[in-house]
């Protein structure tokens, strides 16, 4: 496992052998760290070669609603050529009381049929791991 981010709202772990890049929300944070962290993930995308993405998003914070509109107009175009190379996308999804969804951004990309990857929603990490390694 090679640690490539850490912050006290997110960890990122690259897993070379299974080409895994797992990520890990640890709370809430502002708007423009939000943002780093999602042009990181196309930063890493280019950089690693990873087939399966881990987004466990158990402890997420709100993302508020100028972040998702820029998730979706701005983020996601730049991600979908990036994403081509992914073969699956897992997601644990957050608990009650946080709210963060980037499923449901990937919802719409996927009913547009621009989604080139699987994707599903989990509520526990190992079972998403599990999916994602099968």
């Amino acid at each position: 496992m090679m640690l490539l981010l850490q912050t006290t709202y997110l960890e990122v772990n690259y897993y070379r052998q299974e080409q895994l890049l797992e990520t890990s929300w640890k709370g809430p944070c502002s708007s423009q760290e939000y943002r780093d962290c999602l042009n990181t993930y196309s930063n890493i995308l280019q950089k690693y070669k990873i087939k399966r993405w881990l987004d466990d998003q158990a402890l997420a914070g709100q993302v508020r609603q100028a972040d998702q509109f820029w998730t979706v107009q701005e983020w996601t175009a730049n991600f979908i050529p990036l994403a081509s190379k992914l073969k699956k996308v897992a997601q644990v999804n957050a608990l009650e009381g946080h709210t963060y969804s980037l499923s449901t951004i990937l919802q719409q990309v996927i009913y547009a049929g621009k989604c080139p990857f699987a994707f599903r929603e989990f509520d526990s990490h190992p079972e998403a791991k599990t999916w994602l390694l099968s």
